[in-house]
């Protein structure tokens, strides 16, 4: 944590907004502190502020994500709403005209929070333009809407899908390329395809290897992902090993939908297992 402030304070972004989330939560040794993370989130959106206004439209989708939030600036959500609408217009040119990664960030103005853009059909409809032109992440997002829905509460439940499966299987090819040519970036996805993939893509173990990959390339947001991992790759090491707690804690992870996809069938048979072992874990 100490040589990513070093970052943060030369002025690295993805630092600097890394350092604002461990001071607002608390997370890898640094205290909580609400004052630590304004800053750097104020930091972090008078950058945005300046990009957006030299028309970096990343940065004003951003800056309306702050507003929206209060992160970095006063909380406005109006103000919020009125950026990102633009944003989305912006994104909306770009990707009538072909722009693949275009297509793909409209495609996100479709599902995360935008009430007004909500159109899960049309979000389809981007990323399997982007997809087929070879986008990788856009190829894992297809992927992923394909093989997994929600239930009301908002977990994740898994459908089978053959097409899901080859989409995910041309996103891990493809994003295999740059995770092996050092993209941080690249490994990250890729241990999300491992993680979330099924089938021949599906497998812990690399999930784990690929994030650390990326945490050690500077992929500030491979750590969160990977202290999750391996706490799964824990559960399953005890599980393998007959511990009744680590069945009971993996069981959980698979019922409640904790780092791995919701997995009623999966819970019970852990559960049974746990209880077959002995008295229940209090």
């Amino acid at each position: 944590i100490i040589k990513i402030k070093k970052k943060a304070e030369k002025g690295d972004r993805r630092a600097q907004i890394f350092m604002a989330h461990c001071y607002s939560a608390g997370r890898f040794g640094v205290v909580r502190n609400y004052d630590e993370s304004d800053r750097w989130y104020k930091i972090v959106a008078d950058q945005y502020k300046e990009e957006a206004d030299e028309g970096d439209v990343s940065a004003l989708k951003l800056l309306a994500e702050c507003y929206s939030y209060g992160t970095g600036v006063k909380f406005d959500p109006m103000e919020g709403e009125r950026l990102s609408r633009l944003a989305f217009e912006k994104y909306k040119i770009a990707a009538e005209a072909g722009d693949t990664d275009a297509q793909y960030e409209l495609s996100e103005f479709y599902i995360y929070g935008y009430t007004w853009a909500s159109d899960k059909e049309e979000r389809e409809r981007l990323l399997r333009l982007a997809s087929e032109s070879g986008h990788a992440k856009a190829q894992l997002e297809l992927a992923r809407s394909l093989c997994y829905d929600r239930y009301p509460d908002g977990s994740v439940y898994f459908n089978d899908n053959d097409e899901a499966r080859e989409w995910f299987l041309l996103a891990a090819s493809n994003l295999r390329r740059g995770a092996e040519n050092g993209d941080g970036e690249a490994q990250y996805y890729l241990a999300v395809c491992y993680k979330e993939g099924y089938g021949e893509v599906c497998d812990f173990s690399e999930a784990v290897k690929w994030c650390k990959s990326s945490a050690w390339s500077g992929y500030l947001w491979a750590y969160d992902l990977l202290e999750d991992l391996e706490r799964i790759a824990e559960y399953e090491r005890g599980v393998r090993a007959g511990d009744p707690e680590a069945c009971y804690q993996l069981a959980r992870c698979y019922y409640y939908g904790i780092t791995v996809v919701r997995d009623y069938e999966e819970a019970r048979a852990l559960y049974e297992k746990a209880a077959s072992m002995g008295p229940s874990p209090i």
